[in-house]
């Protein structure tokens, strides 16, 4: 989907994800300089005899050690060892992790409470780095157009060394779609992406030795606070030497899908979302969301029961929807996933007795946009359609359901 990153002397085998695995059995770790035991060659083989004597390569050169530290999370073991830690005074920002199979990214969610809040995520590196002085870094962070529109974010990489010294670079007012942080030769300042300068801050004492943590600090500007959009993390890489690294197509966001093709009947929330209720259930209220042009179904867990005052969203159709297939997208977030949220889709008579007809529970849902259909049953005089959550909020009691567009096939 995207081009992973192509790194130089690759070919070399200097980088052992390029040919094979020599992690462990754990791909979560970042390794640098991976003890003998670790890598592809050592100085004799089983035999006795001296590796340099095998001619393998028609050169009898003797390979490069590995020197490269990274992360592309290809596996979602890959996410396991990154942490969040709010930094900044009276800060109560938390973040939650998830791999991107699709993507092959690492998903980061923040969740912030106020404005200015500094969250940082990070990961250890193991072994620690000895000495950085004349080292390179580089990542990628897509960065959804939720932030940039409903206000703005300040990012920066950092590196923490053993006595819990950090130094900070690359503080940028980062853009929608992909970013990149880079920088070569780190303790003289030179090479860095886009003009950004040295490290912009670092505690006394930092000197780029003993380095074992690498992360991203992200500072929520005004306005952020409700945007709980997905950030990914891709190509951590650390190197003593120069990097190149595929630049990352532009887009929208990955988790996005296009619009569904037109049906007999429409419903999309740019300007509003007239004629869309709560069908009376105290478990839920309506609003619009103009930057996602989507109707916002937030439920009220307090309230909400088993019944009839389930979280819900319904809207009056003007034809007969009776055994009519409805496509509809549902947005749902990474904790909602986690608590075993189900949508169940309904029709409604539009008179007399107004009954109802629901379909089944839809559990095969994921964090972002969910394309779901369903055909209805047979209900006379069904020109309501609906929709209501199924389940406990455990950790997502605060988080909203978008629907995005509603379409409706006649039979």
């Amino acid at each position: 989907m995207y081009h992973k990153l192509l790194i130089a002397l690759c070919t070399l085998s200097m980088l052992t994800a390029c040919g094979g695995s020599d992690n462990d059995g754990d791909p979560s770790r970042m390794i640098l300089n991976p003890p003998e035991d670790l890598n592809s060659g050592d100085d004799d083989t089983e035999d006795g005899t001296d590796d340099e004597d095998e001619d393998t390569d028609g050169e009898g050169e003797e390979q490069p050690p590995v020197e490269w530290v990274l992360q592309t999370f290809e596996t979602d073991s890959a996410v396991d060892a990154w942490q969040f830690e709010c930094v900044s005074a009276d800060c109560n920002a938390s973040a939650t992790f998830a791999h991107n199979a699709d993507e092959q990214t690492l998903d980061v969610t923040p969740e912030w409470t106020q404005d200015g809040e500094q969250l940082e995520v990070f990961t250890a590196i193991d072994p620690e780095i000895a000495d950085m002085t004349e080292g390179s870094l580089f990542v990628h962070l897509y960065v959804p157009s939720a932030y940039t529109e409903a206000g703005s974010m300040i990012t920066q990489v950092f590196l923490k060394d053993a006595s819990d010294r950090k130094g900070y670079i690359g503080y940028t007012t980062v853009e929608a779609g992909w970013n990149k942080f880079s920088a070569d030769n780190l303790a003289s300042g030179t090479g860095i992406d886009g003009d950004h300068g040295d490290f912009g801050y670092h505690n006394e004492g930092f000197n780029l030795q003993n380095i074992n943590t690498i992360g991203l600090q992200f500072e929520a500007d005004a306005g952020l606070v409700g945007v709980n959009a997905t950030l990914q993390i891709d190509d951590v890489v650390l190197s003593p030497d120069p990097i190149t690294v595929d630049e990352k197509e532009a887009s929208e966001d990955p988790s996005a899908l296009d619009p569904l093709p037109a049906g007999d009947e429409s419903f999309t929330f740019t300007t509003g979302v007239d004629g869309w209720t709560n069908d009376d259930s105290s478990g839920s209220a309506i609003s619009h969301d103009a930057t996602a042009e989507a109707l916002v179904l937030e439920p009220d867990w307090a309230n909400a029961d088993t019944g009839g005052s389930r979280p819900k969203a319904m809207g009056v159709t003007t034809n007969d929807i009776s055994e009519a297939t409805i496509r509809f997208v549902v947005t749902l977030t990474q904790a909602q996933i986690d608590d075993g949220l189900q949508i169940q889709p309904y029709i409604q008579q539009n008179s007399g007795s107004y009954s109802q007809e629901f379909g089944g529970f839809i559990s095969d849902l994921s964090a972002g946009d969910n394309e779901l259909s369903w055909t209805a049953p047979e209900l006379e005089n069904a020109q309501r359609f609906g929709i209501q959550i199924v389940g406990t909020a455990t950790d997502s009691t605060d988080d909203v359901v978008l629907i995005k567009q509603v379409e409706i096939d006649l039979p």
